[in-house]
């Protein structure tokens, strides 16, 4: 008896190591951000009713704008940008058209969470650690 009750703790062991190991996921953001990574669901119109200037924010594919109004024609502030998935960062320099040129120093935005209709941004120090601002806005 003393040995079907050993074997018996053993195989329920195994079993709860097996069910434990299967609820893991490796599928990461993708999986709960139905199948979309952040740099393509950052893309589009983001609105922050709350800040004081340039409440839209406008994400196309090499492009960032911050304007007055929903549309990247009327743009205030144009950057080119590098998105690193690692850590969320985009490191953004701005535009200027009457040379062509772009600045040499970026700031930096961290995406702090990202869904379908919502963006949490913040502003980050050049040692990306020191939060300067957060913008909480919703997709247009």
């Amino acid at each position: 008896m003393k040995t079907f009750r050993s074997l018996g703790m053993a195989l329920l062991a195994v079993v709860m190591c097996v069910n434990l190991a299967s609820c893991s996921s490796d599928d990461g953001e993708e999986e709960s951000n139905g199948g979309k990574s952040t740099i393509e669901l950052l893309q589009g119109i983001w609105y922050d009713p709350y800040t004081d200037g340039y409440p839209y924010f406008i994400v196309e594919k090499d492009y960032c704008y911050f304007s007055d109004y929903p549309s990247a024609v009327y743009y205030e502030e144009k950057h080119k940008y590098t998105f690193n998935s690692k850590n969320n960062i985009l490191t953004c320099y701005q535009y200027y058209e009457d040379d062509g040129t772009y600045d040499d120093e970026p700031f930096y935005l961290r995406v702090k969470s990202i869904s379908d209709t919502k963006l949490i941004m913040e502003f980050m120090d050049d040692d990306l650690q020191t939060v300067e601002s957060t913008r909480d806005c919703v997709r247009q």
